[in-house]
């Protein structure tokens, strides 16, 4: 009687333990499969516009076990998150803005980020996490806000240019990378022989001729919408006798330079010439002039003065002559 209660209870053991062994895998396969990376995002619409809006929905989603997710102004970080969504039974419970919330992103029920009022700032990396237990879902997209392009500026509204000489004409326009500049002489592209740099925002046109005169214009285009420059007039610069100024200025030029030096070197000689003179007149007239000391006798006075004797005999008058040489002075005393 025994035996029978005891198979019995073995039975129902393996049936139990059975149970709970395929219970156990499908909680583990269905965790498995919630820990997938990489989700996609839809991007609704595709081109997106400056002033318009932007729906970002994260597909193959369970919805029913999701309970809160995040959104992401770039990498997965705290820092950069845009808003919290939690989410019970198909309706948003609770948002919470994150640092990264400029003011015009809302979720909804389907874990979906809006956003109003586009800019072109808005461009960049968007990422989305879903955060709930044992479950690690993360997804990223890149969008592209393109503006509403205004007219580009060309500043040259003129050009007056001579035969073989450089013209250069920049695009001033949106410098976004999504932005495609267009170049047209007289309504048609323009020649391939002319350069382009700096994205084809600048045109130069080098050794130019008259095929080169015209109006041209740039065009900026981005995917949304494109807009056209004012036009800048290139003419050719002719002499009176209908030669190309390049010549008859580069003899004018030559002649100029010849007649500057020409005029420098006669200053030169003048100068020279003058500062030659001028000393030779020094010299002649230092060279004439002698100076003649006279002799100076003791007994007689200065011009203008008495001497106090007034004896004039001729006996003394060897006295009154009496020269300051000792010697001439005894020569006549004899």
């Amino acid at each position: 009687m025994d035996r029978p209660r005891r198979t019995h209870g073995w039975k129902v053991y393996w049936k139990m333990l059975l149970l709970a062994a395929s219970v156990l895998s499908s909680c583990f396969l269905l965790t498995r499969a919630q820990e997938t990376t990489g989700i996609s995002i839809r991007v609704v619409p595709e081109l997106l516009k400056e002033g318009e809006s932007v729906t970002l929905t994260p597909e193959g989603l369970n919805l029913k076990i999701i309970t809160n997710c995040k959104w992401y102004r770039g990498a997965v970080e705290e820092r950069n998150i845009i808003i919290f969504i939690r989410v019970f039974r198909f309706y948003v419970r609770h948002q919470e803005d994150g640092p990264a919330h400029p003011g015009r992103e809302t979720g909804k029920r389907d874990c979906s980020l809006n956003i109003t009022d586009l800019k072109p700032n808005d461009s960049g990396t968007y990422s989305f996490k879903i955060e709930d237990p044992g479950v690690t879902n993360t997804g990223a997209t890149n969008i592209t806000v393109s503006e509403i392009l205004s007219n580009p500026v060309l500043q040259l509204t003129e050009s007056l240019a001579a035969e073989n000489t450089i013209v250069s004409l920049h695009c001033n326009t949106s410098d976004r990378l999504d932005v495609s500049i267009l170049w047209f002489k007289d309504g048609n592209p323009v020649p391939p022989k002319t350069g382009l740099s700096d994205r084809n925002r600048t045109l130069m046109l080098t050794g130019i001729t008259k095929e080169d005169e015209g109006n041209y214009t740039c065009q900026a285009v981005n995917p949304v919408s494109n807009a056209i420059s004012n036009p800048s007039r290139i003419t050719m610069a002719y002499s009176s006798d209908g030669s190309s100024s390049s010549s008859s200025g580069s003899a004018g030029a030559l002649a100029g330079t010849v007649i500057g030096s020409l005029a420098v070197i006669l200053v030169l000689v003048g100068t020279l010439t003058y500062v030659f003179f001028r000393v030779c007149r020094r010299n002649d007239k230092t060279s004439t002039q002698v100076v003649s000391t006279p002799q100076i006798y003791e007994n007689v006075l200065p011009t203008g003065q008495v001497h106090p004797e007034n004896s004039f005999s001729a006996a003394n008058t060897y006295e009154t002559l009496q020269p300051r040489i000792p010697s001439v002075y005894e020569e006549i005393k004899r």
